[in-house]
């Protein structure tokens, strides 16, 4: 599978609105894959990622329902509450060593960097506190929302956090990286993992940089 990242000159705005005009124009993908069994709770997932010069944007929308955040620190368990991930290799071909950027609804983040799948260390703290965050959830919901909710998470990721990357160097016009997207609930009342990219694994698991998709940089 394949994604366009559309080149936005203009600062994106500090308001977290999905169709604000600077968004209006990029497109979207969505996250209609499940892994494991088939979910009893199926979120609907998309995803908006725009770049200039210096960062890399995102934006995720989640129709969601039994909504959690527990999580109140970077670094923390936040794949066990309703969460939003970008796992990605910032190289044209596909790598064994990557990142796993790892959001929950209440905008606390894990941000890890894996020489190989499942051998990660997390990246420098100054590094992530570089990345800005915002979230339209306060910053715990506990205990659960069960009823239909619609959540928003975007980040500006500048390129210097990624330096502990081995020859990183910034996207350019038609420059390839390779990435997955992922939605997951571990510790929810109806936990769920979902991928853009299928990965085709009877249980979990979505350290598999082999299942990356392209993103093409425009």
């Amino acid at each position: 599978m394949k994604y366009q990242i559309k080149r936005l000159e203009n600062k994106l705005p500090n308001r977290l609105i999905w169709d604000i005009n600077e968004w209006r124009h990029v497109p979207s993908l969505s996250l209609d894959y499940a892994m494991g069994k088939t979910p009893l709770h199926h979120p609907r997932v998309e995803v908006k990622m725009a770049y200039n010069s210096k960062a890399l944007f995102a934006i995720f929308r989640v129709k969601d329902r039994f909504v959690r955040a527990t999580t109140t620190v970077n670094q923390g368990p936040v794949y066990q509450d309703s969460c939003v991930e970008f796992f990605f290799t910032p190289e044209s071909e596909k790598r064994q060593r990557y990142f796993n950027f790892e959001v929950n609804c209440s905008g606390k983040a894990l941000f890890h960097y894996q020489s190989q799948p499942r051998n990660g260390v997390a990246v420098s703290e100054s590094s992530l506190d570089k990345i800005h965050i915002l979230s339209t959830l306060p910053s715990t919901v506990e205990p659960e929302y069960s009823s239909p909710l619609t959540w928003l998470i975007a980040w500006k990721m500048p390129f210097e956090t990624l330096k502990e990357y081995p020859n990183f160097t910034p996207p350019q016009a038609g420059s390839i990286w390779h990435a997955n997207f992922y939605k997951c609930a571990d510790k929810s009342s109806h936990p769920h993992w979902l991928t853009w990219v299928r990965i085709d694994n009877p249980k979990p698991d979505f350290h598999r940089p082999d299942c990356f998709g392209e993103l093409i940089f425009e």
